[in-house]
């Protein structure tokens, strides 16, 4: 059986091996009972994984145990369920999505009161709920109820287009092509393109679950979507992973431009031409593995870049604190737009892409040339639980000249490159990310951490 991932955020597994209905139940009444019980409301969404079904009857038998308002939204993007519990005032919902992991994987992913992932110190006591069983179970005349709102996508996109040039973008009649692998995204994005007046190409557009390809939008997962680019002369090219927090792009030229590079070019457009006037000096916060193309773009506008830990609530919540934090996400394709949602959400990072290549004039190509160029290198390791802080120490160790960062795991800086050494939060891993100018450089980064871990 695999190591099962309990966090904060929730439950992340594989069904048929460590991911059963019952866990689920227990998880979903533990969040329940915690965020109030009865007439608590808590809202339910899914993506289009197979096991979505099986696993969202669990989750209603739980919540209603235990007297919550269960508001099930149905399939959809994950920050569409954060939009929803700020719209309705729920107490907090949950998502059904193992996001950009293969098919066999589901997750129960967990959102506070204000559309957000759990914090340490909220997730700690859900947690003690849970592994205790301290779950308050309702009598029969106090049970909770399900009902239904299918608009939730459609408000979603609403607000998107409130946020954006849709005239601008509509005018362009841009050739977009998609692919949503199967996922959420087939009806949340395409409908959002053809509002803002796109020719659209897709492939694997049926929301099955029966994803067509590995379905992390990463570079090599693309390869139908740069042969649709070509064929088709699209002016761009787009997928999202199956819960659709994450958007990769290709330019028109059929050549993904890289997640990182994606962020980065939302953030430049953001800062350069986005910038609310009551802001002065604004800022941009990302995790600590993010490109560093960030502080190069963030340094051309004057603006200032906050590093937080791994994970999209700690970058949200950094933001959250920050009135002058216009722009963030994470560099694995996670845009974070305030004026519209506190989480990544591939449908802003569209629209807002969209918009700039709109407003420039530019093909996607020579915009994605204008951002510094970097290459990153993600490596893992199996390593026991017990020997990851020896190598973390180790690391601090062999770089005791140079400057280290140890605020997640333990990230060495250099002048221009850098390495990150951090336990996974979602894997049984070791996490190796280095970045340099070339890729010869970062790999032998990655490979001296491995060297110091006996692999």
């Amino acid at each position: 059986m695999s190591e099962l991932m309990i966090s904060v955020a929730g439950i992340r597994g594989i069904i048929g091996d460590n991911i059963t209905p019952d866990l689920f139940s227990k998880m979903a009444s533990a969040f329940g009972s915690y965020r109030g019980g009865q007439k608590a409301k808590i809202i339910l969404g899914n993506d289009s994984r197979i096991s979505g079904d099986m696993l969202k009857h669990a989750v209603y038998a739980a919540l209603v145990s235990v007297g919550c308002e269960v508001i099930d939204i149905g399939l959809c993007a994950t920050p569409t369920v954060g939009i929803q519990i700020r719209k309705q005032n729920a107490q907090g919902g949950i998502m059904l999505s193992a996001s950009h992991n293969p098919i066999q994987w589901n997750a129960l992913k967990i959102m506070w009161e204000d559309g957000i992932f759990m914090d340490a110190d909220h997730g700690a006591e859900f947690l003690r709920i849970f592994q205790e069983n301290l779950i308050q179970y309702s009598d029969v005349f106090h049970l909770g109820k399900i009902t239904f709102h299918p608009e939730a996508m459609d408000e979603h996109r609403a607000l998107i287009l409130s946020h954006v040039d849709v005239e601008s973008i509509r005018a362009c009649k841009f050739k977009v092509a998609y692919d949503p692998c199967n996922g959420s995204g087939g009806p949340m994005i395409l409908p959002l393109l053809e509002q803002l007046g796109c020719e659209v190409f897709s492939i694997n557009a049926q929301p099955n679950g029966i994803f067509a390809h590995t379905p992390e939008p990463v570079p090599e997962n693309l390869v139908q979507l740069c042969d649709l680019v070509k064929a088709h002369h699209a002016d761009i090219g787009i997928a999202t992973d199956p819960d659709v927090d994450r958007v990769a792009f290709v330019s028109e030229k059929g050549t993904p431009i890289g997640e990182e590079n994606g962020l980065a070019l939302v953030v430049d457009y953001v800062l350069g031409s986005r910038k609310p006037a009551s802001v002065t000096t604004p800022t941009v916060a990302v995790n600590m593995s993010t490109t560093r193309a960030i502080e190069d773009v963030a340094e051309k506008h004057g603006a200032k870049v906050h590093r937080t830990k791994i994970g999209e609530a700690n970058v949200a919540r950094t933001m959250i604190t920050d009135p002058n934090c216009i722009i963030g996400g994470e560099g694995n394709g996670g845009v974070i737009y305030p004026p519209t949602h506190y989480g990544r959400d591939a449908a802003i990072g569209i629209a807002l892409v969209l918009e700039m290549l709109a407003k420039s004039g530019k093909p996607l190509s020579e915009k994605a040339a204008e951002i510094p160029s970097y290459i990153i290198v993600k490596d893992k390791i199996i390593l026991d639980r017990d020997q990851i802080p020896v190598l973390l120490e180790k690391v601090k160790t062999a770089h005791v000249n140079d400057s280290v960062n140890n605020l997640d795991g333990v990230k060495v800086n250099f002048r221009d490159s850098w390495v990150h050494v951090r336990p996974s939060g979602t894997e049984p891993i070791v996490r190796i990310i280095a970045e340099a100018k070339t890729i010869e450089l970062a790999k032998e980064l990655c490979n001296k951490v491995r060297a110091l871990a006996g692999q």
